[in-house]
């Protein structure tokens, strides 16, 4: 029996992601926790890497929220589609970048996928106060 589409096969946050010259994925700085010394804080480059099996016209929203609040602090939405004539599920990547993105306090935060206007995927990560390295005498 075939699988329903689109199914969305796995979302990573990392600091960067690209394809190589051949369609390889490259991510760099996979990660589930970030660091700031002060808040509120401007996060350089949040990179959210999708994979996706679609069908049809799907459409994609990821959007970033603090956690208890359930305060969307920063969204992306994109229709996906096959090329003309095609049939068959295909899956297709996609990369997101979230630049600038200010958090005000540290604490827990998700990033959530929606399909189709249907909750996917959401996957934790949080933002810690760190205090500065000391100061060279």
């Amino acid at each position: 029996m075939a699988e329903k589409s689109p199914v969305l096969n796995f979302v990573h946050l990392c600091e960067n992601a690209f394809l190589s010259q051949d369609g390889k994925l490259n991510m760099i700085g996979v990660f589930r926790t970030l660091r700031a010394q002060k808040f509120p804080f401007r996060q350089p480059k949040i990179t959210v890497v999708t994979n996706i099996t679609i069908s049809s016209k799907t459409k994609l929203k990821i959007q970033i929220l603090k956690k208890e609040a359930r305060e969307v602090i920063a969204k992306f939405d994109v229709s996906l589609q096959l090329p003309d004539g095609t049939k068959t599920p295909r899956e297709t990547g996609f990369i997101s970048d979230f630049n600038n993105t200010k958090f005000e306090t540290p604490g827990p935060y998700l990033v959530e996928i929606w399909v189709d206007e249907e909750i996917q995927k959401t996957v934790p990560f949080e933002f810690v106060q760190v205090s500065p390295p000391p100061k060279k005498k």
